[in-house]
């Protein structure tokens, strides 16, 4: 069996990886930064009734969204080190031939 992988294609996805962690991150900053003003969004009457369910609410969403920029930063976080694993055993790989006086091409 033989496996081949494409660094450049790798490190694509890997960017593009990054730039949706980077979104997600900025979701999740901008949610936290939002807040529910009662007095002023529900007046003084509707306040105490609307506010408390939907902090509630709003609180297990931010808990998603960081979860999932978590989830996304570790992910971006293993691709790039598949990538610096595979780089590196390469350059070892080319090292130890060339140490052996072999043409090693990749």
């Amino acid at each position: 069996m033989t496996f081949t992988l494409d660094l450049d294609e790798l490190r694509t996805h890997q960017a593009r990886l990054q730039d949706i962690t980077d979104r997600a991150d900025q979701v999740t900053r901008t949610a936290q930064e939002l807040s529910l003003s009662g007095l002023t969004l529900y007046g003084v009457f509707c306040s105490p009734i609307v506010v408390p369910p939907l902090a509630f609410a709003c609180a297990a969403d931010m808990r998603a969204l960081a979860a999932m920029a978590q989830v996304m930063q570790r992910r971006t976080q293993a691709i790039k080190q598949v990538g610096d694993d595979y780089e590196a055993t390469e350059q070892a790989n080319r090292d130890a031939a060339n140490q052996t006086g072999q043409i090693v091409e990749c």
